[in-house]
């Protein structure tokens, strides 16, 4: 009997282990976002822009999108786009770590280091913080 109830909630679980980030998203955002992403890994940088732009816009909580919409604008050269993105979302740490390596590519160190010093307190315990630090002094 017990191997009954393991097996039932194996098959339960199973496909909750296997769900991708994208799988919270409505069935259009859905579709758009898993788009945006084979797009851009084709290279069509524009075309998953506006497919990763119009998934934000129907859920702006979603934190892939975030990341994923503002890389493909600072790879367009969008660095206005990036930033202002990334500032609407001072307190996710994907979002607080791009912006910080916008700024260093950009050449606004301070800024950057004020951003990494930000996430250090965001992600308490995360070498990788203070490594970036580094890189910004």
């Amino acid at each position: 009997m017990r191997w009954l109830f393991t097996g039932i909630l194996a098959i339960l679980v199973s496909p909750i282990c296997l769900a991708g980030p994208e799988d919270a998203l409505p069935p259009l955002a859905r579709r758009l976002y898993v788009e945006a992403q084979q797009l851009e890994q084709a290279g069509e940088l524009g075309r998953s822009a506006l497919r990763y732009k119009t998934v934000y816009e129907l859920d702006r909580d979603f934190a892939p999108v975030i990341s994923d919409l503002g890389r493909v604008w600072t790879a367009l050269g969008k660095w206005d786009a990036a930033e202002a993105l990334y500032l609407d979302h001072p307190y996710d740490g994907d979002a607080v770590e791009a912006l910080g390596l916008l700024y260093l590519d950009t050449g606004r160190p301070a800024d950057a280091l004020d951003r990494f010093e930000f996430l250090a307190l965001l992600r308490l315990g995360w070498p990788e913080a203070d490594r970036l630090a580094v890189l910004a002094l």
